[in-house]
C-alpha cells in the first residue's frame, strides 16, 4: 500500500511538472510572437510612414511652386487689365473714374496697393491694417510685396504710369493649410494600419496560441 502511494504521488508530481513547464513554454512562445508581431508592425509603419512622407514631400513642393507661379501669372494679368482701365481717365485728367476704378480692382484682397502717376502728380490707394482700402498722397511699398509696373498710354501718347503691388500672403496660408491636411492624412493612415495589423495579427497568430 505504501509503494502505491508513492507510486501515485510520484505521478502527479510528474504531470504537474509537466504541466507546469508546458505552460511556461507556452507563456515563452506566446511572448515571442507578440514580439515578433510587434516588430512587424513598427517595420511596417517605418516603411509607409517614409513612403507616404516622400510622396508627401514631393507633391507638398511641386503643388506650392505650382500655386505660387499660378499667383504671379494671375498677378501679372491683373495689372496689365488695371492698366488698360486707367488709360483714359488718366488721360482725361478724370480723377472720380480714376478713383473708382482703383476702388474696384482694391476688391480683390491680393491687391495691397495701386499708385498711379501723371504728370502732375501721384496718387495712390492701400489698405488700413483691418483690410480696407483708402487713399493717401504717397505709399512706401514693403519687401514682400510682388509688384507689377505699367506704363500708361493713350493715343500713342505717354500719360503716366501705375504700379499695382500684390501680397502673396493668401498663397502661403493655403500652402501651410495643403501642408497640415498631408501630416493629417499621413498620421490617419498610419494609425488605421497599427490598429487592423495588431488586431489581424492578435486575431490570427497570437491568440490560437
Amino acid at each position: 500500500w505504501s509503494s502505491d502511494v508513492c507510486s501515485s504521488d510520484l505521478t502527479n508530481t510528474v504531470t504537474q511538472a509537466s504541466s507546469g513547464a508546458g505552460l511556461g513554454m507556452g507563456e515563452d512562445k506566446r511572448r515571442s510572437k507578440g514580439s515578433v508581431s510587434t516588430t512587424l508592425v513598427a517595420s511596417l509603419v517605418l516603411a509607409v510612414t517614409l513612403t507616404l512622407g516622400c510622396l508627401g514631400t514631393l507633391y507638398y513642393l511641386s503643388s506650392s511652386q505650382s500655386a505660387v507661379q499660378k499667383f504671379k501669372d494671375t498677378s501679372i494679368s491683373q495689372a496689365d487689365q488695371v492698366s488698360a482701365s486707367l488709360e483714359l481717365p488718366v488721360w482725361n485728367l478724370d480723377e472720380p473714374q480714376v478713383d473708382r476704378v482703383m476702388r474696384t480692382w482694391m476688391k480683390d484682397p491680393a491687391v495691397v496697393a495701386i499708385v498711379v502717376k501723371d504728370a502732375s502728380r501721384s496718387r495712390a490707394i492701400a489698405r488700413r491694417s483691418d483690410g480696407t482700402p483708402y487713399f493717401v498722397f504717397s505709399y512706401t511699398p514693403g519687401d514682400d510685396l510682388f509688384n507689377q509696373n505699367r506704363s500708361l498710354h493713350a493715343q500713342q501718347v505717354d500719360a503716366g504710369s501705375v504700379d499695382v503691388y500684390f501680397t502673396e500672403r493668401y498663397v502661403h496660408e493655403s500652402n501651410r493649410l495643403r501642408l497640415i491636411a498631408l501630416f493629417l492624412i499621413v498620421f490617419a493612415v498610419d494609425l488605421a494600419l497599427v490598429v487592423s495589423l495588431y488586431w489581424l495579427l492578435w486575431r490570427n497568430v497570437v491568440r490560437p496560441l
